[in-house]
């Protein structure tokens, strides 16, 4: 009964991220998401084992629909199919930050040219936002302009973005008022203890080293 009661009033959400020792190089950008009022929750734990990454929490409190899609167009041609280059990406769709599709996935929806990539799903791993190019895990066949189209789906990860996040611009650093330091650059744990509301928060990890590793551990209460 005890522990019923308890998860009625937490979640127990675990290890949320782990950066397995050089899985990243030095210097790279990589976002870590979680909902906190549009779950119902208001309170947050998070623990952090750290090696050669900052963290800081950005916030944001636009409404949360997972389950978007986005419809584009490539206005691009890839040979190899290694990407899908579409600069409606940032002039339209406003993914204007290298770091903002990473963890996206698309399906491939319309391709007369090549007919086989249609229904094909891939994760972004990569983003150049001034030439509208995303990086694919897994090769498709070649890629045309004004030929092959896809849609944009939220991020198969539990804690990875949605579609309809907003733009960089519009996420505030909260790391200061919510853990009363600037970020966090050693093991520890954060206690996010506030009757204010978060709609929906970020972890940004930076690494500051070329031999990085990271494990963030969650738990969110009522």
């Amino acid at each position: 009964m005890a522990k019923a009661y308890a998860r009625s009033l937490a979640s127990l959400d675990g290890n949320i991220v782990t950066v397995v020792a050089s899985d990243l190089g030095n210097a790279v950008t990589r976002y870590t998401y979680f909902n906190l009022a549009s779950e119902g929750f208001k309170h947050a734990t998070l623990n952090h084992i750290i090696t050669a990454t900052t963290l800081t929490i950005e916030s944001c409190n636009a409404e949360v629909t997972p389950g978007s899609v986005l419809n584009v167009t490539c206005s691009g041609t890839d040979g190899t199919g290694a990407d899908l280059v579409a600069t409606t990406l940032n002039t339209t769709h406003g993914y204007a930050a290298d770091d903002d599709m990473i963890g996206l996935r698309v399906e491939v929806t319309a391709d007369t040219t090549t007919p086989a990539n249609v229904g094909e799903v891939r994760t972004i791993v990569d983003y150049a936002q001034a030439t509208g190019t995303a990086t694919l895990d897994a090769v498709l066949g070649a890629t045309t302009a004004n030929v092959t189209q896809f849609k944009v789906l939220d991020s198969q990860a539990a804690w990875g973005p949605l579609v309809n996040d907003p733009s960089d611009a519009q996420w505030i650093d909260v790391t200061d008022l919510l853990t009363g330091n600037a970020n966090a650059t050693a093991t520890g744990s954060w206690a996010i203890d506030t009757p204010i509301f978060y709609n929906r928060l970020r972890v940004k990890r930076v690494t500051t080293n070329a031999t990085n590793a990271l494990i963030l551990s969650l738990v969110r209460g009522r």
